[in-house]
Order: C-alpha cells, then structure tokens, then sequence
C-alpha cells in the first residue's frame, strides 16, 4: 500500500485530466444506488467507448470508481468509501486549513469585516 502521499498524489493525477474530471462529476451527480454503463458515459462525454473504458481503468486504479456487472454490461459508480478515506487523507496531510472553504480560511478578523462591508452595502 502506498504511503498518504504518494496515495493523494495518484488520485490527484489521475483527476487531473479534463475527460476524467467531467467522468466523475457525471457520476458524482447519479442518485445514490444508480451507476452507467460505457456507452452511456460515451454518449454523454461525446467520447468513443474505448476512450471511456481507458479513462475508467485509470479511475478503477485509485479506486474511484467501481463497477458492477448487469446482464451484459458493467456499470459504473463512485466508490464512496474510497472517496471519504481519500478526504480523511487529504485533510490530515494538509490540514484544516486547506480544507476548508475559502470563506472559512480566511482570518476571524478578516470574515467580520468582510460581513460588516457587506452589511453596509446592504443598507446602502
């Protein structure tokens, strides 16, 4: 087993190609239990079904997809177990403060005065 780093390292590559992106955040957005088979993420990535069995396998390999066999076809979801220990690495590695929101990582002091600037305009 990798070591945290290089883990995230991997995951972080592997995200970092474009098709694969849009993969996952098509498959981000299934209902829970509901998966796709190649050629329905072919249509829907207007890619060939070849290119999508190539960008799967990268994903299979960190283990964020999995899939599963339906009659003829294997369909394909996010692996939510590998989705949250990957998050549980990430935030311990690189903290809280990389981690949270943008809003969040900014200084208290920071936050209270952007509110009141907002508050102001508000009024305005």
């Amino acid at each position: 087993m990798l070591a945290e780093p290089d883990r995230l390292v991997h995951i972080y590559k592997a995200l970092g190609d474009r098709t694969r992106l849009r993969l996952v955040k098509l498959l981000a957005d299934l209902q829970p239990g509901d998966a796709l088979c190649v050629n329905a993420l072919a249509v829907k990535l207007g890619i060939s079904q070849p290119a999508v069995s190539q960008h799967l396998g990268v994903l299979r390999a960190v283990d964020l997809v999995i899939g599963q066999r339906r009659g003829y076809h294997v369909h394909y979801r996010l692996n939510p177990g590998a989705l949250a220990a990957y998050r549980h690495e990430a935030l311990v590695l690189l903290g809280e403060q990389f981690m949270a929101s943008p809003a969040d990582a900014l200084p208290l002091r920071e936050r209270a005065l952007g509110r009141s600037i907002f508050k102001a305009k508000e009024t305005l």
